[in-house]
């Protein structure tokens, strides 16, 4: 997992990488792993008729 989230991070600050997403109109804001992990975290604690209701709210894709 270290090395995975080592290599994300030296990715996301890849100035090639980031010339070519712009080139292509991508959008990069990534999300850090703490940040990410707190996030499902929290999502998978949200009673299931909560995550029902809020499929059927939310755009999706």
């Amino acid at each position: 997992m270290a090395a995975l989230r080592a290599a994300f991070a030296k990715t996301m600050a890849d100035k090639e990488f980031l010339a070519e997403a712009e080139k292509a109109r991508l959008d990069i804001n990534p999300t850090g792993a703490r940040e990410l992990q707190k996030l499902i975290t929290d999502y998978m604690a949200v009673p299931a008729d909560l995550k029902d209701k809020l499929v059927k709210v939310l755009p999706k894709g």
